[in-house]
């Protein structure tokens, strides 16, 4: 019975994350009907070297549109193949709470692992989102010990999207670090001063990550572009926007404070929340983009913390899953016309 339930549970899942994808698909300001314009015309004018040879001048990465080219090809609706990518995604991260550490969490926290960053950012920056979900085959990949098929799959997602050697630098340093240990005071130090310099020098990651990439990838000099400012005080952004960035940020902090076995994924973790205060006082566009590679960290710490924390640490991670329950709730309502469009 219990395998069953599962089995309705993942099922329940992909057609959840199916619909998002389709009632989104047409709405303004997102990429999804963009990039899958653009993957009919691969189609449409392209040979299968053509388009690789095409793609590999123009920004290198050539996977997610190889995948869409063989799903037209095979009259696979581009939402399906959206919807797989996605569900993929979540399943991995759902892995990294309960089978790397073998704990057993509640519902509450698998929820907020997954849906704290919002599935419309997810599911709407599709080319990201698949070189994300490759980047988590290779961490779990890499903590099951198969480290070749973890490098393979680091190599699969930048060759799907470039700007991911961002990501695969951080995984790189976490490892370098990964046996160092920190008192909490000096944790509380380096979030500080980390705050403190993003306030003083917003853009100086933005600007490290433009004069690395921004070459390969003209998206990321839309980014540079934007106007400088905190995203608690972009206009165009509602509560519904808000809201789960803040709590996502408060998260991320909790979980590391919580983690008293600071091994890789403690490290990682601290890494891509020094970056997301950067992100956060410079540009919404790479705020969304760090927040779809924290969650499988956020699980792998949760899974930490059950496995070797005291007592009132596993509480204090499942007292502020009931908050975020409250703020998956108000992202819901602030975009429920969307969400919500067919009903």
């Amino acid at each position: 019975m219990k395998k069953s339930l599962s089995l309705i549970q993942y099922f329940l899942l992909f057609v959840v994350v199916y619909w998002i994808a389709t009632v989104i698909e047409g709405v303004a300001g997102f990429d999804l009907h963009r990039t899958y314009e653009e993957s009919r015309m691969y189609v449409d004018e392209f040979s299968v070297s053509e388009l690789i040879l095409y793609r590999m001048v123009k920004t290198v990465d050539f996977v997610f549109y190889l995948i869409h080219y063989y799903a037209q090809k095979a009259s696979i609706p581009p939402n399906v193949v959206t919807a797989f990518i996605v569900f993929s995604y979540y399943c991995l991260i759902i892995y990294s709470i309960r089978k790397v550490y073998g704990c057993n969490v509640s519902k509450t926290i698998i929820l907020v692992t997954l849906f704290t960053v919002p599935s419309i950012y997810v599911i709407s920056v599709a080319r990201n989102l698949t070189a994300f979900m490759f980047l988590f085959c290779a961490i779990v990949s890499q903590y099951k010990g198969y480290k070749f098929l973890s490098l393979f799959f680091i190599i699969v997602a930048v060759f799907t999207h470039f700007t991911t050697l961002i990501y695969v630098a951080v995984l790189v340093l976490a490892s370098i670090i990964k046996n160092k240990r920190i008192q909490n005071a000096t944790l509380l130090i380096i979030l500080f001063v980390s705050f403190i310099v993003s306030l003083l020098s917003p853009t100086l990651i933005k600007d490290v990550i433009f004069d690395v990439i921004g070459g390969q990838d003209s998206y990321y000099e839309n980014y540079s572009n934007e106007a400088v400012r905190n995203f608690l005080f972009i206009s165009s952004l509602n509560y519904a926007d808000k809201t789960p960035v803040t709590f996502a940020y408060v998260f991320s902090i909790l979980l590391l404070f919580q983690n008293t076995k600071q091994g890789f994924e403690f490290w990682a973790l601290l890494i891509l929340t020094m970056m997301l205060t950067f992100f956060m006082n410079s540009s919404f566009s790479l705020v969304t983009r760090c927040l779809m590679f924290l969650p499988i960290f956020w699980g792998l710490n949760i899974g930490s913390i059950f496995k070797y924390s005291p007592m009132k640490n596993k509480q204090s991670i499942q007292g502020i899953c009931y908050i975020g329950m409250f703020f998956l709730l108000l992202h819901l309502y602030g975009y429920r016309q969307i969400y919500f469009a067919f009903i």
